[in-house]
């Protein structure tokens, strides 16, 4: 058998296989919908009964935003938080003692590029271990680290004695956190300024994915970090701020590894664990808002200052930042540091509750939220992963793509294949793409089941494709106008090839082509 007739057989089957799965797809996502309501019946009643006990806002919330949004937010406050089931692989070290440490940060007699302020209360073995984390995982030599001691009980500098490298400095009287990074920041050198909490742990390539974010994005005023708990799952993805002032930590206790959680993007705000900005912009405005002291919501403002003054705050997954969250404030919001985050975001909503109106009620279509900079929402299915320093089709849809992601276009890219390719993968991401690969989806039409409302258009390349997911896209996405991108005129090409070979068995193959593209 000739390689033609291999190929041409193949296709046939492929394209068999493809319906097939989309029939069963179908079937069971069908049987889902029909049994998940029986099955789930008795848990939301038990939910809804202990959300109204346990939740006192719970009726308020059903008045105003209804039943659907209520279980939402009920289910949410109940889930206990659960590692994903594949834990980020993180070179997390344990916490250790306190010893000698070495920091090769940048000569005095030199001007840092970067500026590092660890505010510290206290908590000296995190201090410690923060310090530690930065020798290993940076390049310290065009870097300075501060670390403000606010007047501690017990003083960092004396507990520390052989840590080098580190400019202290002691705080005469107890400025709380945003007196703390203002006085870091006063000592700073360096052309761009980092605040970074005392309990991270940082990790590799870190800082260069921040900083890289300035080069990649001209409109660029401020940039945060992929956090995450020591067990290795999601605590913040960047953080949303809804109508009412309150803020979400897009991701929390999710798999730090699902596709929406790894692209570049703009964010209403990142936690101030650890931001970067130039320090000509942290200066011109004026740094974190002092009517927040001692701490919450500060960090949240200074990113609704930069947006007004015609910049984006940008979410950078490639700096993955391990956070201790709570060992400073703890997490009762009624008592100690912690209850300003109460009181601050009353503050907070009086000063911006005019942008606030634009912004969506609490928990609503929160997949939309976390876009809501986007024009227009874009799924783009090729045969595989592009490859621009290979082939020139890839070339071709790595334009497209920049020329989209320009336009405002929140584009997800999947591979018909699911294929997981790097680098192309994490450059896309870079870009500013969502990409979907597997495992964590096993096919384009399961996608399409969980996301296809979400899409204003559906772009399919290529007719052998095209062909078995159209049914799935007019399903799932019937919203979205729907595009083909032929790439080539494949028919063309073989209609050529069977004219030059004078063969009648390519010359059908090519009329099967051409009524699938036509």
């Amino acid at each position: 058998m000739s390689r033609t007739q291999n190929e041409f057989q193949q296709a046939v089957f492929d394209g068999a296989q493809r319906e097939q799965t989309i029939i069963n797809t179908y079937e069971q996502s069908i049987s889902w919908r029909m049994t998940q309501p029986l099955r789930n019946i008795s848990n939301t009643l038990r939910t809804v009964k202990r959300g109204l006990k346990r939740w006192p806002f719970a009726l308020q919330i059903l008045r105003e935003q209804g039943l659907w949004v209520l279980l939402k937010r009920i289910q949410g406050k109940l889930t206990p938080p659960q590692a994903p089931a594949v834990p980020l692989a993180l070179d997390i070290q344990p916490l250790l003692g306190l010893g000698s440490l070495v920091l090769n940060t940048c000569a005095s007699d030199r001007h840092p590029k970067v500026s590092i302020v660890i505010p510290v209360y206290g908590q000296h073995q995190y201090t410690f271990n923060c310090l530690s984390s930065l020798a290993q995982h940076t390049d310290l030599h065009d870097v300075e680290v501060i670390v403000v001691d606010d007047a501690s009980p017990d003083p960092a500098r004396p507990a520390m004695p052989d840590v080098q490298g580190v400019q202290w400095v002691r705080n005469p009287q107890n400025l709380g956190f945003i007196g703390s990074c203002h006085a870091g920041a006063d000592l700073a050198r360096g052309e761009y300024v980092l605040m970074l909490n005392n309990d991270v742990q940082v990790t590799a390539g870190w800082l260069e994915a921040l900083l890289d974010v300035f080069k990649l994005r001209s409109d660029a005023g401020m940039v945060g970090a992929r956090l995450v708990y020591p067990n290795g799952s999601l605590q913040e993805a960047g953080g949303m701020v809804w109508q009412d002032g309150s803020a979400w930590n897009w991701g929390r206790n999710g798999d730090p590894e699902l596709p929406t959680y790894k692209y570049l993007r703009p964010a209403d705000y990142c936690s101030g664990a650890c931001l970067l900005l130039r320090m000509s912009d942290w200066q011109a405005l004026q740094g974190f808002d002092k009517v927040y002291t001692p701490a919450y919501y500060e960090d949240t403002d200074l990113a609704f200052r930069v947006r007004a003054a015609g910049q984006v705050v940008y979410y950078q997954p490639e700096a993955v930042i391990v956070h201790y969250e709570g060992i400073s404030s703890g997490t009762d919001v009624s008592q100690g540091a912690k209850k300003h985050q109460v009181i601050n975001q009353v503050t907070f909503f009086d000063r911006w509750k005019t942008t606030l109106a634009q912004h969506r009620l609490n928990g609503v279509e929160p997949l939309r939220e976390v876009n809501r900079w986007a024009r227009h929402h874009m799924l783009i299915v090729e045969a595989c992963m592009i490859t621009p320093d290979q082939d020139s089709g890839s070339v071709r849809m790595q334009a497209l793509l920049e020329i989209l992601v320009g336009m405002g276009v929140h584009v997800t890219f999947v591979a018909d294949n699911l294929e997981y390719r790097q680098p192309y993968v994490r450059d896309l991401q870079q870009q500013g793409v969502e990409v979907w690969y597997a495992p964590h989806i096993q096919s384009v039409t399961q996608l399409l089941e969980q996301r296809g409302a979400l899409f204003d258009t559906v772009m399919i390349c290529r007719h052998y494709i095209a062909s078995p997911l159209i049914a799935a896209v007019r399903q799932h996405s019937p919203q979205a106008q729907l595009w083909f991108d032929t790439v080539d005129l494949h028919y063309l090409r073989e209609e050529r090839l069977a004219a030059l070979k004078q063969s009648s068995r390519l010359a059908d193959v090519a009329a099967v082509t051409k009524q699938q593209e036509l």
